[in-house]
């Protein structure tokens, strides 16, 4: 079993040698430089050593039996985690090893970082197809021009890492568990591009709030509170039902006692502790990602009309399907691996398990399950159309353009040619 641990520093010089060797043997089979082993050993060491003196520099041992076979060297600051070198013996490579090493690094970086970022040397063929099924993206080349430049959205190769790491064998609870102690959900919706969904959500649960004059609010699947809390810190009461502990002790830790809000542990197919027609907004802003029959998705959306109140709203956000394929299978490049492993119908829909983490929907499978339902759609939203795709625009922009955008955004959220291209979609129904 391999042992992940940070390298102390005191130790750099008397352990460089051995991590050199690891990266010499790597390197003279894929890009020799003709210089002998003690002058690259020279050149490198002079460049690591007063590297390791600075504080947001780490290296991660990976230890076999206490033996290392493997490191990796990175650095953060303000915006950026760079990956500096990552190596491991050939004897322990494709075992998922270094998959494991980059989810130990995940757990001890910042969540709030933006970008990614890693080198490739140009004769390194397979760093570079790992960096680009990782999604990064070239973009450019070092100063020396024998490597190329890589970037990536953090929050997307982070949430990338984590999934690949599921255990295996977890039952479907154990797997969100898992996923969202790892993943930061909070993180994401305060980003400038997650921003974009929860603004666009936020405005239409307060028209439909004011239109029914609501005053009781279930969410089912309330994560860490990113909705609840703010609702019940407005003056409604709130009762949040979510399913990971984790997230649950997120919420509560953010509540200074003035708010009138209930949390509780639950699942969104079984809404039994609730009477019928109890609340005048029902909420599921995540079960669907993460429900993965007809069957449970229906009694799901069934519970949640069945506890609203006559002419209540039902509010349900999906992951779309469109996205995913365009993005993750075509220009993240898995296509083949997706193939292989049978998660596209022929008519390219994404197929999906619990160890995929989520369930993408169309809109016609949206449309199936409102036709189970007492309750009739009033929009299907956008909620945050394009913006997924241009993340690095988005999180880069100032706050005039990112306020113009959004205004865009909200201009043009309810279009329906656009629905289908969106990454999150919010639909809207008023129960019978």
């Amino acid at each position: 079993m391999i042992d992940y641990s940070f390298m102390d520093k005191d130790k750099a010089p008397g352990l460089m040698p051995e991590l050199f060797t690891i990266l010499s043997e790597n390197m003279s089979a894929i890009a020799p430089t003709g210089n002998t082993y003690d002058e690259d050993f020279a050149i490198w060491s002079s460049n690591v050593g007063p590297a390791l003196e600075k504080e947001n520099r780490q290296v991660v041992l990976l230890l076999d039996d206490g033996a290392i076979v493997g490191y990796v060297q990175y650095y953060t600051n303000e915006t950026t985690f760079m990956i500096e070198e990552a190596q491991l013996k050939s004897a322990f490579q494709g075992g998922g090893v270094m998959r494991k090493a980059f989810a130990f690094i995940a757990d001890n970086i910042p969540r709030d970082l933006l970008y990614a970022e890693a080198f490739a040397n140009k004769q390194n063929l397979r760093s570079q197809n790992i960096l680009t099924h990782l999604g990064f993206s070239n973009i450019g080349e070092n100063k020396n021009g024998r490597c190329f430049h890589y970037r990536a959205d953090c929050r997307s190769l982070l949430r990338h890492i984590r999934i690949a790491n599921v255990d295996e064998n977890a039952n479907e609870a154990e797997i969100l568990k898992q996923y969202y102690e790892a993943y930061d959900e909070e993180g994401r919706l305060l980003s400038k591009h997650g921003q974009v969904e929860y603004i666009t959500t936020q405005k239409y649960i307060h028209a439909c709030a004011e239109k029914v004059n609501a005053k009781r609010i279930l969410e089912v699947g309330a994560g860490t509170g990113r909705y609840s809390v703010p609702l019940a810190k407005e003056g409604f009461d709130v009762t949040a039902v979510e399913l990971v502990e984790h997230n649950l002790q997120l919420l509560r830790q953010k509540l200074d006692g003035s708010e009138t809000i209930t949390a509780v542990q639950g699942n969104a197919t079984d809404l039994s502790r609730f009477p019928d027609g109890g609340f005048d907004i029902t909420m599921l802003l995540g079960p669907m990602y993460h429900l993965f029959t007809f069957e449970d998705k229906q009694q799901a959306l069934a519970e949640a009309v069945r506890v609203t109140k006559p002419g209540g709203y039902v509010l349900v956000s999906y992951c779309m399907n469109e996205p995913t394929v365009v993005q993750f299978v075509f220009q993240k490049d898995h296509l083949r691996e997706i193939l292989e492993t049978e998660l596209l119908t022929a008519d390219w829909h994404c197929g999906s398990d619990p160890k995929q983490v989520f369930e993408l929907a169309r809109t016609e499978d949206i449309a199936a399950l409102d036709a189970t339902v007492d309750a009739v759609r009033e929009k299907l939203v956008a909620t945050d159309g394009a913006t997924n795709y241009m993340r690095e625009f988005i999180d880069a922009a100032d706050d005039f353009t990112f306020s113009k955008w959004v205004e865009y955004h909200l201009a043009t959220c309810e279009r329906q040619d656009l629905i289908g291209a969106s990454h999150h979609v919010l639909d809207i129904l008023q129960k019978n």
